[in-house]
């Protein structure tokens, strides 16, 4: 019998019972999914009440990129000044990596994904340069919030590894600034 997949609306409530059933999980697992699903944003949960769609607000998301750009802007410049040659040579471990994936003759759902992970990852690297919690943990909030739309620019937008250019871009000045400090 082939499966139908049902779409849920914004704002729809989710019963946990009736999906426990409906995927053949127990409650628990399915519990843990919700969880992980609220911290994309992709359903809010209320006490008492469960879990609900999120009604995906675009507004809300181009002004989370406004912010996530300004703290990559802070943290490059800062870790222009902190980057150790650990540091550094992790930078540019990351960009092999994409390089090498861009130069792959294969584009799978799968290089998509490993494109976003590495397009995360640098920026993680990026930040952990700076040597500053407050800038990692913050930054880590707004990417967190951001993930589905990260997901939807990579799949929508960067099918053909564009960010790549840039990124190294802003690995060259890194490195660059540095060796010279």
């Amino acid at each position: 019998m082939p499966s139908v997949t049902i779409e849920p609306y914004p704002d729809e409530r989710l019963s946990e019972n009736t999906l426990a059933k409906r995927f053949g999980v127990s409650r628990t697992p399915l519990h843990e999914a919700l969880m992980k699903l609220e911290e994309e944003g992709l359903v809010v949960g209320q006490r008492n009440l469960g879990y609900t769609v999120s009604d995906l607000d675009i507004t809300a998301f181009c002004n989370l990129l406004v912010v996530r750009e300004a703290l990559d802007v802070c943290a490059a410049r800062l870790a222009c000044v902190t980057a150790t040659e650990e540091d550094l040579e992790r930078l540019r471990g990351v960009i092999a990596q994409m390089i090498e994936l861009k130069e792959t003759e294969v584009d799978t759902p799968s290089d998509a994904a490993r494109n976003l992970d590495l397009g995360l990852y640098i920026h993680r690297v990026i930040l952990e340069a700076t040597r500053n919690d407050a800038l990692v943990r913050v930054s880590d909030q707004v990417y967190q919030q951001l993930r589905m739309a990260l997901w939807l620019e990579v799949l929508w937008v960067d099918l053909e590894h564009t960010d790549l250019d840039e990124h190294r871009a802003i690995a060259d000045a890194i490195c660059a600034r540095s060796r010279s400090s």
